[in-house]
Order: structure tokens, then C-alpha cells, then sequence
């Protein structure tokens, strides 16, 4: 078998581990009448906004299934903080075009801020097996994994994740800022070796990278 498909099934086996049912909960997914477009509403919007707001409305009324409208609306509603309604609001945009990296961006996103950090987690490693140097996937696991299920991140988990995906790839662009990302965790750990690995690594294909730099030669002193 070979690595990519290798990579495949371990993140398939991941989110079935975590229990969200296939991509991110479509068991429960919203029908169409679970999304109440006259309920979005935001207080002291500027001007130029509530035209936006307005404009989506009225699309989305002519036609629920237009997947760029349910995204802006998703954000609207997330500007009111109506997490559960946004994430009803995304679940369903995906539902018509899993395609949609941003889209589940978004409800990564909302997961997080409306606390259900499993859900977010799930949601990162469907984005990873989209696409594995979409890097805000390892970012959002970064902080779910750091401020709320420590245990995971004192792990290997998200460095075994960074380090797989840069064998992975073959564009040296790609591979930097998973390098960045690599170097930000082991330096957050405290783990010197592994930071100053990553850093090097990291500027053999961005050898300008000043700030990089300056903060590899203060873990070297």
C-alpha cells in the first residue's frame, strides 16, 4: 500500500474514531426548513453591510441551494453570534458541495467558538484529507489540542500530522509553512532539538526568512 493511501485510511480511521459520523455529523444534517433566513438579523451593522445581509436574503429566498449566499449568511450569523444557527446554516452549504475547503473552514470555525471542540477537531481532519497543506487545519488543531484537550497536545498527534504531510507533498512552497507550523509547536513544547530541526529544514527552502531566523538564533544561544 502506498503512502498516500496509507495517509487516507489513517485519517478516515481518525474521524470515525471521534465519533461524528462520516464527515462531520450528516446523520443529523438540517433540512431546508431548518434554516430561517428572516431570523438572521445584526445589530448596528454599517450600511454597506446590512445591503450585503439584504442581498443574501433575498437570493437565498429565490434560491436555497446557492452555496455562496448560505456561506455569507453562515458569517452574518456568526457575526450575531448564533453559533448554532450558523453551524445549520454551513452544515447544509456542504451538504450541496462537500468541495467547499472554505466552507468547512468556517464550521471548523464555529465549532470551536461555540465549544464543541470534538466536532471542530473532526472537522480539521475532513479538511486534512481534502487537502493536506491546507495549513489553518493544523492551526485550528493547534489551539483545540493546546487550550482544550491538553493531554493531545503533549502528544505527537498534530507533529505526526505536520511531519506526514510534508512527506506528502512535493512543491517546496507547500512544505514551508508546514515547516513553520512544525517549528511553532516543538518551540511551544520546549522541545530545542526538534524546533531547531524544523527551522533549518524550514530555511534550506526560505533562506530569507529574517524572523525565522532571529528565532532560531535565540533557541541556539
Amino acid at each position: 500500500m502506498n503512502k498516500k493511501i496509507l495517509t487516507g485510511v489513517i485519517i478516515a480511521v481518525v474521524i470515525i474514531g471521534l465519533g461524528v459520523g462520516g464527515y462531520f455529523g450528516l446523520k443529523s444534517l438540517p433540512k431546508k426548513s431548518a434554516i430561517n433566513i428572516d431570523a438572521v438579523v445584526v445589530k448596528d451593522l454599517p450600511e454597506n453591510q446590512q445591503a450585503i445581509l439584504d442581498k443574501v436574503k433575498a437570493e437565498l429566498k429565490q434560491n436555497l441551494n446557492n452555496v455562496d449566499s448560505l456561506m455569507t449568511l453562515a458569517q452574518f450569523q456568526k457575526m450575531s453570534q448564533d453559533y448554532p444557527g450558523a453551524i445549520k446554516t454551513l452544515q447544509y452549504a456542504i451538504s450541496l458541495d462537500k468541495t467547499r475547503l472554505v466552507a468547512k473552514n468556517n464550521l471548523a470555525e464555529v465549532y470551536y467558538l461555540n465549544n464543541q471542540f470534538s466536532e471542530a477537531e473532526a472537522m480539521c481532519y475532513q479538511m486534512i484529507s481534502d487537502n493536506i497543506v491546507w495549513i489553518n487545519s493544523y492551526n485550528f488543531l493547534r489551539d483545540i489540542y493546546k487550550y482544550h484537550m491538553p493531554a493531545k497536545y503533549a502528544a505527537d498527534t498534530l507533529p505526526n500530522l505536520l511531519k506526514e504531510a510534508i512527506k506528502q507533498v512535493g512543491m517546496p512552497a507547500d512544505k514551508i509553512s508546514l515547516y513553520i507550523a512544525l517549528f511553532d509547536y516543538y518551540r511551544d513544547v520546549n522541545n530545542k532539538p526538534e524546533a531547531i530541526s524544523a527551522a533549518q529544514e524550514e530555511l534550506k527552502l526560505d533562506p530569507n526568512n529574517e524572523p525565522l531566523k532571529q528565532a532560531l538564533a535565540e533557541l541556539q544561544k
